[in-house]
């Protein structure tokens, strides 16, 4: 009796795997989901255009920041001596410019909302979960 379940269970993976993958974008609670199941390249990947310069995303921008942030602190771990680990951590290498880009994207955003109006919380909220990650990183 458990072939025929095995056999069933075959084809759904085989189905689902052929399946086309969904063409729409993520959204950000489904990013968040990804972040907080540790799928820190998913959740960033999910998240690309959080931080485009025409049209940032706080929301979307600072989580993308936290996941590549959280990819780096993955990628890093804890080395004995740092100074000598960083050149060789490859993973860091390349994320690490990407971060700070997305990092001032956001801090530039967020600051004009500012300058808007002064008074709006959330810019200044998300400005400051900005500045946390780059503080973070050190």
């Amino acid at each position: 009796m458990r072939i025929p379940f095995v056999m069933l269970a075959a084809t759904a993976i085989t189905l689902g795997a052929l399946a086309p993958a969904s063409a729409e974008t993520p959204t950000i609670e489904e990013a968040q989901r990804l972040f907080y199941n540790g799928r820190y390249q998913a959740a960033a990947d999910a998240t690309a255009d959080g931080c485009v310069t025409e049209t940032v995303d706080l929301v979307g921008c600072e989580l993308r920041t936290s996941a590549l942030l959280f990819q780096i602190k993955r990628a890093f771990g804890e080395p004995a001596d740092k100074d000598k680990a960083w050149p060789l951590c490859a993973v860091c290498q390349e994320l690490m410019p990407v971060f700070l880009s997305d990092i001032a994207k956001g801090q530039v955003a967020a600051r004009a909302k500012l300058m808007a109006a002064p008074s709006d919380t959330d810019a200044l909220f998300m400005l400051g979960k900005l500045d946390l990650h780059y503080v973070w990183l050190q």
